[in-house]
């Protein structure tokens, strides 16, 4: 991977601190794009229909056919490998903890209050389960399924 990015490995592990953070690092990128996304939103807009348009990252991001057959290669290999699917885990988490965060302040909720971390989870377990059940055999249906789910979820 250093070699094709034309540089060396000691200079790529300047900028990934393991082999983990390199495989699962498109998660670190897209985790910042839903958060920018999230934060550009209309202050007025629900939370739930905020978090289901900055998923609009996540769409964009599979729609390419080339870049979804890659990317959908390295997702087997992360969820196939133990240590990896851990390091995946742990970027969910992360992306989902900063939703949460995000949430908190633009709906004004008080410190300690989990209601945006349950909020941010289960908008997050709709997008990762719209993942599973679309990209492989339905792609083009990735975003409704995303859409059914959260209208699902929200009405209980």
């Amino acid at each position: 991977l250093a070699a094709a990015a034309g540089m060396s490995r000691r200079t790529c592990f300047r900028y990934f601190a393991s082999k983990d953070e390199l495989i699962v690092g498109k998660w670190e990128l897209i985790g910042r794009d839903i958060e920018e996304a999230l934060r550009a939103r209309p202050s007025d807009e629900p939370a739930w229909a905020a978090l289901r348009r900055a998923f609009d990252v996540v769409v964009d991001h599979y729609a390419d056919p080339v870049r979804r057959a890659n990317s959908l290669r390295l997702d087997a290999i992360v969820l196939n490998h133990p240590t990896l699917r851990g390091a995946y885990l742990v970027k969910i988490n992360d992306i989902a903890q900063a939703c949460a965060e995000i949430v908190r302040r633009r709906d004004g909720y008080a410190d300690g209050d989990a209601l945006p971390y349950v909020i941010a989870n289960a908008a997050g377990a709709c997008l990762m389960s719209a993942m599973a059940m679309t990209l492989v055999a339905r792609p083009d249906e990735f975003a409704d399924e995303i859409d059914a789910l959260m209208a699902r979820v929200r009405i209980g």
